[in-house]
């Protein structure tokens, strides 16, 4: 009995595996460093901002604007039309 046959896969041994008649080379696991962990926390961050405010891009802080700011617009003029 092969260490594979719990698996349901026949025929591994020294690395390879034997799937479905195809030799295959089993990949090593490279362990996990801290630019990994950071980059995959940044991604869930930034997939989570999305869900909550949209796509593209939001501003987390807004610079204060001055009341004596020069406008054009009619609505900071007073005027209702």
């Amino acid at each position: 009995m092969s260490p594979c046959d719990r698996s349901g896969r026949v025929g591994c041994w020294h690395g390879f595996c034997c799937c479905n008649g195809v030799m295959k080379k089993k990949k090593k696991k490279q362990p996990v460093n801290m630019d990994d962990v950071i980059k995959a926390m940044r991604r869930g961050n930034r997939e989570g901002e999305q869900e909550v405010l949209g796509p593209g891009f939001h501003a987390t802080n807004r610079v204060h604007r001055s009341k004596k700011t020069y406008t054009r617009k009619l609505k900071h003029k007073g005027c209702e039309e």
